[in-house]
This record gives C-alpha cells, structure tokens and sequence, in this order.
C-alpha cells in the first residue's frame, strides 16, 4: 500500500498531466501543512537561478494540495478543487534546489 506522500504525488501526476514535467516531489505532509520540492535544475532560467514561473506554481500546487488534504480529513467531499488567485512577490533570487510550503491556520470546530 502507498503512504500518504507518494499517493498525493500520483494524485497530483494523474489529475495535473503538466506536474509530471515540472520535476516536483512530495517533501511533506503533515496535519496542517503541505511541502513539495522541485530541483533547481530542471527550473533554471538564463540568470541560472528558479524560473519565477516555477516557484509560484510550486507555491500553488502546494496549496492546492494543502487544501485537498485537509477536505480529505475532514470527510468533506467535493468534486472540484480549483484555484482562482495568485500572487507572489520574489524578494531574492533562488539557486538552490527549493520547496513551498503551505500551511493552514485553521483549528476546526
């Protein structure tokens, strides 16, 4: 049976065909948190430093899937799941290998 990281991987392989180039991986799952992590190589720019592109969808795929676990334990059930905004300001250049972590400060009811 696969853990909780690879199934949310295959899940995001299989409902994002695009993921699958993008070189990301699971990095974390916990209660309320969600970190993928994705190679600097495969998202350099001619700076050799992350594709700002690559760095924000990491940053959205991670909240995409934050917001996926967190419905799953909840026993909530939906049927789409789609983001609506984003935005992200780059504060210094990346290059290194990096993640994205989201994090959800809700404490249920």
């Amino acid at each position: 049976m696969q853990n909780l990281t690879e199934k949310y991987l295959d899940d995001l392989l299989n409902s994002i065909p695009v993921v699958k180039s993008l070189d990301v991986d699971v990095d974390h799952i916990g209660g309320n948190t969600v970190s993928l992590k994705a190679p600097l190589s495969t998202h350099i720019n001619y700076e050799g430093t992350a594709f700002g592109g690559s760095i924000n969808t990491l940053c959205v795929l991670s909240s995409y899937l934050l917001v996926h676990h967190l419905l799953k334990n909840a026993k909530l059930p939906f049927s789409h799941l789609v983001i609506q905004d984003s935005s992200i300001k780059y504060l210094y250049p990346v290059d290194k290998d990096f993640k994205a972590t989201a994090k959800s400060h809700h404490r249920g009811s």
